[in-house]
């Protein structure tokens, strides 16, 4: 298991920096309503500021230790890279979705779901609010002794606090699956330390 910068980030220092920046989005909105006295157009983009905020702290929230309960040690959003799975015969139990060529335009080629750390390996279950039209369904579930580590970062240009990028190596040439997560590092680090990975 490698870190790489992980802040010193947790839940509540969440919540007091997302209460702050939706505080002064609406603010601001409301100042410029009123200097245009045209308040419609901006109440539409601080209800849509509201709803996203609202979605990304959901999945932060979920984003959190379990200290063993259930044999999980950790639940966050993860959202994995498609094309890390053109491998069927590696993955058997991920399904791999058909949509229309429009639906697919300006999508990042991520499919979001359900990360969890365990006693017995690493499980991933598809299914995000975040990447309605994501390609893959389904889940996998790696055993320890398969993984041969996993490396937690930073992601360029994007904010250190909302999460990281997450690699996951499972073979001898340096195949690994590329994720992006929503939540806190720190809890995922101190999961994956307390993990055979760790010891």
């Amino acid at each position: 298991m490698t870190e790489h910068a992980a802040p010193k980030e947790d839940v509540s220092a969440f919540r007091k920096q997302m209460t702050t920046l939706i505080a002064g989005g609406v603010v601001f909105l409301l100042v410029i309503a009123l200097l245009r006295g045209d308040v419609a157009p901006f109440l539409v983009v601080g209800a849509i500021a509201l709803v996203a905020s609202a979605l990304i702290g959901v999945e932060f929230w979920r984003s959190r230790r379990r200290h063993g309960r259930d044999g999980i040690w950790w639940i966050g959003s993860v959202g994995f890279d498609e094309a890390d799975f053109d491998d069927r015969s590696r993955f058997p139990d991920v399904i791999h979705l058909s949509r229309s060529k429009r639906s697919q335009i300006g999508r990042l080629g991520i499919s979001g779901g359900r990360l969890q750390i365990e006693d017995e390996g690493i499980r991933w279950t598809a299914g995000s609010l975040l990447t309605p039209r994501s390609l893959l369904g389904g889940s996998f579930f790696l055993p320890w002794h398969s993984i041969r580590s996993v490396d937690v970062s930073d992601i360029p240009f994007k904010v250190r606090w909302l999460g990281g990028g997450i690699r996951i190596y499972v073979g001898d040439k340096g195949q690994h699956l590329y994720g992006e997560l929503l939540g806190s590092r720190r809890a995922l680090l101190g999961a994956l330390r307390d993990s055979p990975l760790g010891g």
